[in-house]
């Protein structure tokens, strides 16, 4: 969709100990507009959680973030 558009696209895989902070490193290394992040409904203890990495970007991220659940 970005490409068609006109909008430059990158994806990458990271291989990292913590996910959030590496996340957010990258995202300022290549001085990123956005970031994309894929979540899956999860419930934890009978209650939604989004987990520890997407509550880490969202607080960190140096631009905005949009968060897509399938």
């Amino acid at each position: 969709v970005a490409e068609e558009e006109e909008y430059e696209a990158e994806t990458d895989v990271l291989q990292a100990r913590d996910v959030g902070p590496a996340i957010v490193d990258e995202a300022v290394e290549r001085g990123v507009n956005l970031i994309l992040m894929g979540i899956a409904a999860k419930k934890r203890f009978g209650q939604f959680s989004l987990g520890n990495v997407v509550p880490y970007v969202l607080k960190n991220s140096p631009c905005p973030v949009i968060l897509y659940q399938q």
